[in-house]
């Protein structure tokens, strides 16, 4: 199901993908995106749907990321596209921070 009518309000949700990934977490991060993508559509077809996706490979570098940095660089990228939303995808393990 395609909402490509321009008569549609467009709901813009910018999938960014933090750092390496592999084929296989690629793939199943493009599925991801393709079925919210449809599921949003079917149960909000009063709006069209676009899911860009952006990879950052040089954001990571290590096996570890710093979550507040990572979402940053989301709101910085999602100001920039003007998008609505945006969705954060890394391998990296995310540094915790426990009191």
């Amino acid at each position: 199901m395609d909402n490509t009518s321009t008569d549609l309000p467009l709901v813009e949700i910018g999938w960014l993908v933090a750092g390496k990934l592999d084929e296989v977490d690629l793939r199943a991060t493009g599925h991801a995106r393709q079925a919210v993508r449809e599921e949003l559509a079917r149960t909000f077809p009063q709006f069209q749907w676009r899911m860009p996706l952006v990879h950052w490979e040089e954001l990571t570098t290590g096996p570890r990321a710093e979550p507040a940095e990572l979402l940053e660089y989301g709101v910085a990228d999602r100001n920039a596209k003007h998008w609505d939303f945006a969705a954060i995808v890394t391998g990296a393990e995310l540094v915790g921070h426990y009191r």
